[in-house]
């Protein structure tokens, strides 16, 4: 009897521990948006920068490229809680038909300006996204799409200028050996 009670309170403590969710997360890099009064939106970027978490209110986006090969056109835009595509970058600024296409239909177009100490990202509106004196500059955004293009130029500028930290490159990197 005490032998059946001990191995049915066992198995209760093995099942109450058995049901909490794992949860796992990548140590990121938090950068706020806007001013320190008005935080809601914040950009997260990977430590090895693979991947950017744009959380704005509930909406959660990811940012990345795809196979991470670098090009505007392997450029994907992703909500992380259904998994949908929200938009991908297509053509190339060479040719003068860079783009983002957006799931509902939408296409912004994009243009860039380069200047000596940096470039422009121009929208239909105006300056999506500015570097000037080798710095992120100011430029307002009118919707949430042109919010979403410029999160990625932010992305896509910290992963230009920046390595990984030594931490990352320790643990997920792992070295080639040969036997031969």
């Amino acid at each position: 009897m005490k032998n059946l009670i001990a191995i049915g309170v066992f198995f209760l403590t093995v099942s109450s521990f058995a049901q909490n969710g794992p949860k796992w997360s990548t140590p990121v890099m938090d950068i706020p948006y806007g001013t320190e009064l008005d935080s809601s939106v914040s950009l997260k970027i990977d430590k090895g920068f693979l991947f950017a978490d744009l959380i704005k209110e509930s909406n959660d986006t990811r940012i990345f490229f795809h196979k991470d090969i670098q090009s505007l056109s392997k450029v994907r835009i992703v909500n992380n809680q259904t998994n949908e595509l929200i938009a991908k970058g297509r053509g190339s600024y060479f040719f003068g038909s860079a783009r983002f296409e957006f799931a509902d239909g939408e296409t912004i177009k994009i243009q860039r300006k380069k200047n000596p100490n940096g470039y422009e990202i121009i929208g239909p509106y105006g300056v999506l996204f500015k570097v000037e004196n080798q710095g992120i500059g100011y430029a307002k955004t009118y919707s949430d799409q042109e919010l979403l293009i410029q999160a990625f130029y932010v992305f896509d500028r910290i992963k230009e200028t920046q390595t990984p930290t030594e931490e990352y490159n320790q643990f997920y990197s792992y070295p080639y050996t040969s036997r031969y």
